[in-house]
């Protein structure tokens, strides 16, 4: 009876612990997930904003431009 009772409480410890592996391992893996898309959303708007900086400035000085050499021959 003893030795049942032995065997019992390691069974218990052992699913206890892989419970919690599990559930540590589960926790990491969507913290890690979080991470990752919070880090590519931020890059991404971060490019989308350069984008559209670039594409503004761009456009200002092909304008500038535009009513420079108007401005010119005129």
């Amino acid at each position: 009876m003893h030795y049942y009772y032995y065997y019992y409480y390691y069974y218990y410890y052992y699913y206890y612990y892989y419970y919690y592996y599990y559930y540590y391992y589960y926790y990491y893996y969507y913290y890690y997930y979080y991470y990752y898309y919070y880090y590519y959303y931020y890059y991404y708007y971060y490019y989308y904003y350069y984008y559209y900086y670039y594409y503004y400035y761009y456009y200002y000085y092909y304008y500038y431009y535009y009513y420079y050499y108007y401005y010119y021959y005129n």
